[in-house]
């Protein structure tokens, strides 16, 4: 089980219906997030779209953190705007790979998948701020070494 708050800054955006922007906050650490306003519902269903990706180099050791997660915001109140609720699948993945010239090489693959519920609130329009809160529960994890 994981908690966790995000907060968005918005930098991109081309319609009222798709927003595009950076993502900061646990698990994405930093990341992109789109979101597509769909004519559900009265205007306040939203597909919603979040990826990272990080390398780190450690030594002699490469490190790829990933996160992706697919899901749809609704909104309560008002189209795209407000308070709203999150439900979602959350992939948490990292990989890694160790060079040594007396052990040689290794590699490890560990990744989590999440459902995710959150709440949150959008507030402002082009550029914007949205903090979450929200529960993951895992839904189960996979190791390769």
């Amino acid at each position: 089980m994981f908690h966790y708050c995000s907060f968005y800054s918005i930098r991109i955006c081309p319609g009222k219906t798709l927003r595009i922007g950076l993502k900061l906050g646990v698990p994405n650490i930093v990341g992109l997030n789109f979101e597509y306003a769909t004519p559900a519902l009265n205007n306040k269903l939203a597909a919603a779209l979040d990826f990272s990706f990080i390398p780190i180099t450690i030594a002699d050791v490469d490190l790829k953190f990933t996160y992706f997660e697919l899901g749809a915001n609704y909104y309560f109140v008002k189209e795209g705007k407000g308070p709203y609720g999150h439900f979602s699948y959350g992939r948490i993945g990292f990989d890694g790979t160790y060079t040594d010239d007396t052990y040689g090489e290794g590699t490890a693959k560990v990744g989590f998948s999440l459902l995710n519920f959150k709440l949150g609130a959008k507030f402002g329009n082009g550029f914007y701020f949205r903090p979450e809160i929200g529960y993951a529960t895992l839904l189960g994890g996979s190791t390769e070494c």
